[in-house]
């Protein structure tokens, strides 16, 4: 299942930052609408919109950030994929679910892990709790909701990045996070923030290994072109 491994543009960690109107459009409003908001697409929702995004501008919150990076890496034992960052090994263990594994997508021989966390940021997360204290439930939930899918929006952006700067195409290039059927240790985000040094876009762990804040999103994007998803 190997496949030459994709010339990434550089190697190690980098920072970006996108504005409001960049990701507006990565938003799904049909999901936002009908599974966050729990409500029917329409004027009510289009007017809810609105609203969040009026309130976002008004607070100033209008940049998000992100980190990422190409890091050096293959496969380890059945199941291990082993990456290199700043001088040291971080290893990753993808269990095998139906006989396949994340780790049969990378090479035995050197290989490159994309990574990367974005986040709305501290700010937004703020103002959820500032509405939650004044009992402003309703804005909460409907900011909240937004967030999410602001959150899906960023890490769709940072994907089409990553599928950019290593030529790959919008169709090869999936993401996998922690936490899901195909890698199942939330535990491995201690090591995602430590290799991207993401205290420098403000984000931290629970003792549980949540991200912080909230609405933020941690992947991999495997680049074998016989990815999917399990």
């Amino acid at each position: 299942m190997a496949a030459p491994p994709p010339a990434a543009p550089f190697l190690g960690e980098r920072t970006v930052q996108w504005t409001l109107e960049e990701i507006l459009p990565l938003m799904n409003k049909r999901t936002l609408a009908k599974t966050r908001w729990r409500m029917r697409e329409g004027a009510a929702a289009e007017r809810f919109f609105v609203e969040i995004l009026g309130l976002l501008r008004e607070r100033g919150i209008d940049r998000f950030a992100a980190a990422y990076g190409y890091f050096p890496c293959r496969r380890q034992g059945k199941s291990g994929l082993s990456l290199r960052s700043g001088g040291e090994e971080f290893v990753l263990d993808f269990p095998r679910q139906n006989k396949i594994s994340l780790a049969d997508y990378f090479r035995i021989g050197d290989d490159v892990a994309p990574l990367f966390i974005v986040t709305c940021g501290e700010s937004l997360a703020s103002l959820e709790k500032e509405l939650f204290a004044a009992d402003e439930y309703s804005r909460y939930l409907l900011l909240h909701g937004f967030g999410v899918e602001l959150a899906e929006g960023l890490a769709a952006r940072m994907q089409q990045r990553i599928q950019l700067e290593l030529g790959l195409g919008r169709k090869r290039g999936k993401r996998f996070s922690p936490g899901f059927p195909a890698w199942p240790d939330l535990a491995d985000q201690a090591k995602i923030v430590r290799m991207l040094r993401a205290g420098a876009i403000g984000i931290s762990l629970t003792e549980k290994h949540q991200l912080v804040p909230e609405l933020s999103v941690s992947a991999m994007v495997v680049c074998h072109p016989q990815a999917r998803y399990f």
